[in-house]
């Protein structure tokens, strides 16, 4: 998947968990895809499983957005707080 979020498949469908990853990933297998640190087999489940499910999809794309937030080098703790809260529900936290 692009570092943007888009995809070049078709439309995740509402609760469609079929294809490789039987089960959505839990946040560690997210933390790892969104910082390129999957190999290539384990890439291709990954995106193979956001490609299929929307609730995933959603949270990636929204955690993308947190990250460029963060690294956009604002230091403002109450922003960084407002942040981290966003996430924390993402991950279910």
């Amino acid at each position: 998947m692009p570092k943007d979020g888009s995809t070049n498949g078709p439309a995740p469908k509402e609760g469609a968990h079929s294809g490789s990853i039987e089960h959505c990933p839990d946040e560690m297998t997210i933390a790892a895809y969104l910082d390129e640190r999957m190999g290539a087999r384990e890439l291709t489940r990954m995106e193979l499983h956001l490609s299929r499910c929307v609730k995933c999809a959603k949270s990636v794309q929204e955690l993308r957005e947190i990250l460029a937030q963060v690294h956009s080098g604002q230091e403002d703790p109450d922003h960084v707080s407002e942040i981290a809260q966003r996430a924390k529900k993402l991950v279910g936290g």
